[in-house]
């Protein structure tokens, strides 16, 4: 039993199954793209569901942005090589001082 003629056989399957993958991808996408125009009416609440997902997804993204400020704010400052001030995750020597012994 010769293993190269196994071989031929699997990746013949293989060929086959990614001609009928493709096959079905574009008449899918024909179907798609050659369909009749759609009948439809949207009322005013489609409209104001619409406004409040665009209004939840920028507020959700600046409250991402706000939980992870220091992160982000640290991450650009070692990119650009620049010490961090201030931040909670900064090393001590770059903290200000707030010894009173002095």
């Amino acid at each position: 039993m010769k293993k190269s003629g196994n071989r031929a056989k699997y990746s013949t399957h293989q060929d086959d199954i990614m001609k009928n993958q493709s096959l079905t991808f574009f008449l899918a996408l024909t179907g798609l793209t050659y369909s009749q125009s759609a009948a439809a009416y949207l009322d005013p609440g489609a409209g104001s569901l619409m406004l409040q997902m665009l209004v939840a997804g920028i507020l959700g993204g600046l409250y991402t942005i706000k939980l992870y400020w220091y992160r982000l704010k640290a991450y650009v400052d070692r990119l650009f090589d620049r010490e961090i001030e201030g931040s909670p995750n900064a090393p001590d020597d770059v903290l200000p001082d707030t010894d009173d012994n002095k």
